[in-house]
């Protein structure tokens, strides 16, 4: 929603530049990998601070979520144009290159073989898990918009959660390993 208002508001402004679509597409960007911070922030049970927003994210880990952001757009559009299964097959295998970014501070191509790795055997499950993340985001927008407030939150932290038990290993830090999130997708 906010990438959204954010757009509508770079086109008001006037005719659609190259300097604006960056700007936009920067600031869409950054709000995205805050996003994905409090998700796995609240999925480890870690206390979410604002200032965290700000502090938590390096320089470098936006640039390589930019790149990955990029060439996961391509692939899953690509794949889709292309004849749609690939689309489905690229959306799930590298749905948790993001995670593995903030998380595990990886670059862009170690980010997406840490997805590929983690997701390996277990597509078809996460396929549909996202097809009924985004029904119950679907089910958000029909009560006007406002369920939205509830839903997006609710799936990215659930998203998160599956990210976190499927890359789960004695190197990944959970604040308490007493209320580590549950099992999402068993094996």
């Amino acid at each position: 929603l906010i990438t959204i208002a954010i757009s509508a508001l770079f086109n008001f402004l006037g005719e659609k530049s190259i300097i604006l679509s960056v700007a936009s597409f920067l600031v869409s960007t950054y709000i995205g990998i805050m996003w994905v911070h409090i998700s796995l922030s609240y999925a480890k049970r870690q206390e979410v601070k604002l200032s965290s927003m700000w502090t938590g994210i390096t320089s470098h880990q936006f640039w390589v979520y930019v790149l990955g952001s990029i060439l996961y757009s391509l692939l899953v559009v690509l794949g889709l144009v292309l004849l749609i299964v690939p689309g489905f097959i690229f959306l799930t295998t590298y749905v948790f290159y993001s995670y593995s970014i903030l998380d595990k501070n990886t670059g862009t191509r170690e980010s997406f073989k840490v997805s590929r790795a983690i997701t390996k055997g277990k597509r078809w499950k996460i396929l549909w898990f996202i097809l009924v993340l985004a029904l119950v985001n679907v089910v958000g927008a029909l009560l006007l918009g406002v369920g939205l407030l509830f839903t997006i939150p609710m799936t990215s932290i659930a998203l998160a959660s599956v990210y976190l038990n499927l890359s789960m290993t004695p190197a990944t830090e959970v604040k308490d390993p007493e209320v580590a999130p549950a099992e999402v997708l068993p094996n």
